[in-house]
């Protein structure tokens, strides 16, 4: 539960609009209701959706990664951001060139 608390801060600091924006610019992709749980900690993000999430934030999921882990790097905390970061990692675009 911490770890949601945490990586929910963090989402909030990211989230360039209002709760209300979000679900509009999304096109109820992300209800503002949702997003506010996500934040609060009351509800757990899946991969996909926490980095679709910071793709309309227009940041790097590695990045709020690396704050939740500097925000309180306990071993629960280190344990679940690196499982989460492996799983993003697998979800980003590679470089083809």
């Amino acid at each position: 539960m911490i770890f949601n608390r945490q990586l929910g801060a963090e989402m909030r600091h990211a989230r360039p609009w209002t709760l209300q924006e979000v679900e509009k610019r999304t096109n109820g992709e992300f209800k503002a209701s949702v997003v506010g749980a996500y934040e609060r900690g009351e509800r757990a993000m899946t991969v996909a959706r926490f980095v679709r999430l910071c793709e309309w934030y227009s940041t790097s999921p590695i990045l709020i990664l690396d704050k939740v882990l500097l925000s309180g790097p306990d071993v629960p905390n280190v344990t679940k951001a690196v499982a989460l970061l492996h799983d993003v990692l697998e979800l980003l675009p590679t470089d083809q060139s």
